[in-house]
């Protein structure tokens, strides 16, 4: 069995490999090429020495080629060339990167046999080359464990093994990362291109920044996206949350090619940042204990003509403390809904029985807009809000219900723009269909100069109307303050000037 040792860097090359066994690289520490064309890294004799920082192995040729019972590390280049097929784990093979891992093609790290094998990499790993999928693992019982780079610049890098993806792991490049089975995430880690496709992907105080996919799988233990963040729920991939604490800061996008949602055995989401609804599916209980979704922040319905259901369950509560704004289509509340935060938009809001609303009802998305209250009642509490904006006879919000409206709490009149009314100007602000009773309880003013309105319930009709009864001008812009204001100096720097000597 042959002996290969290194040389000086000038003269260090070693002639291709096909032997059929590996030899340890043994000798000084020199800068060396070593060629690696067929055979196995073994232990005993045969083990490599680590390479160095500036060593180059590369690895050549269709033939098999394996690690198998051995301890390899490599600080420096492994060239995975195109020419190369797969490499093989076996019988509790250890092969560490701190270096650069260069995957030059399609081929894949598989194991091959015996007792569990790892392959770590703490230095980068990379796809350059190969417009298809580079594999790393084809089984439980080969792991990796990340805590460095995944530089996918061409082509698909997928981990298809036994994953662990530690604190400070960087997903990167103008190619995919796949994870597609059971993985762990420890810690923060940034993406660009991650793609969580199917299995139990369980996070550990995980924390994504950057971007990602979540097209598939089932999300366990502590989640969640950092302010500035983006992950995208997308396909048509099962997506579920199974005991998950799964907390958004950032944007969470559920893309309208996503399917439902499901929350099993006490799972959690707390949304406060933006969650952006883009089609019509649904956050469904799907077994185990109650679960729970909490929007201290926006959720929006930005895509769809149908319905986005924020529950299908008693036993998967939604709670509303920030703002649900249905832009499009609409948005189904749980029945008997109690609302503490703000309800808005230009499209629809469905419940059953009643809703409560102790928070702020506010028709229109952006400006005036009409809002629609279908499928039960709506009861204001003492402390809720129905806030109203008026720029116009053609322009201004309105709110629909469609069963009866008990009112209750302040009615905020906002002049949006430029408004303006005239004395005896008349609109409606509210249609209830069925019976209309209570009133508001006070009425508030903001962005008017000048202004006055009754407040008028037709009960008869269920409607609210608004009839002016001084002529209504908005607050000057900024601007325009600024320009008066500045007349008026110059006027009294004119009158200064003018005064007779002695005053």
């Amino acid at each position: 069995m042959p002996r290969f040792h290194r040389t000086p860097a000038s003269t260090a090359t070693l002639a291709a490999l096909s032997c059929g066994l590996l030899a340890a690289l043994a000798g000084p520490a020199a800068a060396a090429t070593f060629n690696w064309t067929n055979g196995a890294f073994v232990p005993g004799t045969t083990a490599p020495s680590p390479l160095i920082a500036a060593d180059v192995l590369s690895i050549q040729t269709a033939a098999a080629k394996s690690f198998s019972a051995v301890s390899f590390a490599s600080a420096g280049t492994v060239n995975w060339t195109n020419s190369s097929g797969n490499l093989s784990f076996l019988s509790s093979a250890s092969v560490a990167s701190s270096g650069l891992w260069d995957a030059q093609g399609d081929a894949q790290l598989v194991y091959g046999g015996g007792t569990a094998s790892t392959f770590t990499n703490s230095g980068t790993l990379r796809k350059s080359a190969g417009t298809g999928n580079t594999q790393i693992g084809n089984s439980t019982a080969l792991s990796v464990v990340n805590s460095g780079t995944i530089d996918a610049q061409t082509g698909t890098i997928t981990f298809g093994g036994n994953n662990t993806f530690n604190a400070g792991s960087v997903f990167t490049g103008a190619g995919s990362v796949v994870v597609n089975t059971a993985s762990t995430f420890n810690g923060a880690f940034t993406s660009s291109n991650l793609s969580l496709a199917s299995g139990t992907l369980t996070g550990s105080a995980a924390v994504l920044n950057g971007q990602a996919q979540w097209t598939g799988g089932t999300l366990e233990g502590g989640w969640s996206v950092a302010a500035g963040a983006t992950l995208n729920a997308s396909g048509a991939g099962t997506k579920t949350l199974n005991g998950a604490n799964v907390v958004n800061n950032g944007l969470l996008v559920w893309q309208a090619s996503s399917g439902n949602i499901g929350f099993v055995s006490n799972a959690s989401l707390t949304n406060n940042g933006v969650l952006d609804a883009q089609g019509d599916a649904a956050l469904v209980f799907a077994g185990g204990t109650a679960s729970t979704v909490t929007n201290n922040g926006v959720l929006r319905k930005t895509g769809g003509t149908g319905s986005t259901v924020l529950s299908n369950s008693t036993a998967l509560s939604f709670v509303n403390n920030g703002t649900v704004d249905v832009q499009v289509g609409t948005i189904q509340l749980p029945g008997n809904f109690g609302n503490a935060g703000t309800l808005k938009g230009s499209g629809t809001l469905q419940t059953s029985g009643v809703l409560t609303n102790s928070g702020t009802l506010a028709p229109g998305s952006f400006g005036a807009g009409t809002l629609a209250l279908t499928g039960g009642a709506l009861a204001q509490t003492g402390s809720a809000v129905f806030a109203v904006d008026l720029t116009s006879l053609s322009a201004f919000d309105l709110l629909t219900v469609a069963g009866a409206a008990a009112l209750n709490g302040t009615l905020a009149l906002n002049c949006l723009g430029a408004c303006s009314f005239a004395v005896g100007d008349t609109f409606t602000i509210l249609n209830a269909s069925s019976a209309l009773t209570g009133s508001f309880a006070s009425v508030s003013l903001a962005g008017f100069a000048t202004g006055a309105f009754d407040v008028v319930y037709n009960r008869a009709q269920g409607d609210v109307l608004l009839r002016v009864t001084q002529s209504v001008t908005a607050v000057p812009e900024p601007s325009t303050y600024a320009m008066l204001l500045a007349g008026v100096a110059v006027l009294g720097g004119l009158a200064w000037r003018r005064r007779p000597t002695g005053y």
